[in-house]
């Protein structure tokens, strides 16, 4: 059973490949699977008989000095915790952030801790990143920021966009989608240049409704940061690989991975 946490994971999953270790590796001694998402190795760790953690295959070294276990946090949701003297979180193992800041789950599933799925952040950008944040909140009109204010009423629809600090702007629309639009600019011009202390610009951590358009400054921060990422993951990927080669317990696995998904011969 998959949690609830993790509802996303049951789709673009490989049920063909998968490798189950019911004693887990290194001082994690419950179950670890090996398998496929999205095209990519990834391995379940368990961390109790029911839930567990997704994460990048370079990611199992870290099994070898600690065990993990579900962790409830503040808002109920489950996040994985070494248990050990440490107690470190894990994903900021395997961020690796300084003190100072954070680590952002950008589909908010907090059991997902592929490398693709994290990103370092300060305090105020993982606020403004959170699904109900004032900044990212869906109003009634299903649209980010956007309220029909007169939804219940015969009359012309009326739209109101919401302030990301407080309150409303004083503007209103006819039409939701240049309510929507507004919204975009307005929060672009106010976030434009800032990074409340983090490492990436704070536009990056913010939904938008309408795509931004190319050469905008949120599509240029996007850019610059997509690219990082994925240089960082594909570096992530091959060390990875190279690591399931080199390990007799994970050869099978391997050499199932590479003969449906990279050999090309």
């Amino acid at each position: 059973m998959i949690s609830k946490a993790l509802k996303h994971y049951g789709f673009n999953k490989d049920k063909d490949i998968r490798y189950e270790y019911p004693n887990g590796y290194g001082k994690h001694k419950k179950k670890v699977v090996l398998t496929v998402y999205q095209c990519e190795p990834v391995a379940e760790v368990y961390l109790d008989d029911i839930n567990f953690t997704v994460i990048d295959i370079a990611s199992l070294t870290l099994l070898e000095s600690n065990s993990f276990i579900a962790h409830r946090r503040n808002d109920g949701q489950l996040c994985a915790r070494a248990n050990g003297e440490s107690r470190s979180y894990l994903h900021r193992l395997i961020v690796k952030p300084s003190n100072a800041l954070q680590v952002d789950h950008i589909n908010h599933a907090p059991l997902d801790n592929r490398l693709s799925n994290l990103r370092e952040c300060s305090a105020k950008q993982n606020n403004i990143a959170k699904r109900n944040s004032r900044t990212n909140k869906r109003l009634n009109t299903g649209l980010i920021g956007v309220c029909h204010t007169n939804q219940e009423s015969n009359k012309p629809a009326i739209y109101i966009v919401m302030h990301p600090f407080e309150g409303f702007y004083p503007d209103k629309f006819d039409c939701e989608w240049e309510a929507a639009e507004f919204r975009d600019k307005s929060i672009e011009y106010i976030f434009m240049g800032e990074c409340h202390g983090g490492e990436w610009p704070t536009l990056n951590f913010i939904e938008w409704n309408l795509e931004p358009t190319e050469h905008s400054a949120t599509y240029n921060d996007a850019i610059a940061y997509e690219s990082h990422m994925e240089h960082f993951c594909e570096e992530q990927l091959n060390e990875g690989l190279d690591w399931l080669k080199s390990q007799s317990w994970t050869r099978p696995f391997y050499d199932s991975f590479i003969a449906k998904y990279e050999d090309d011969d």
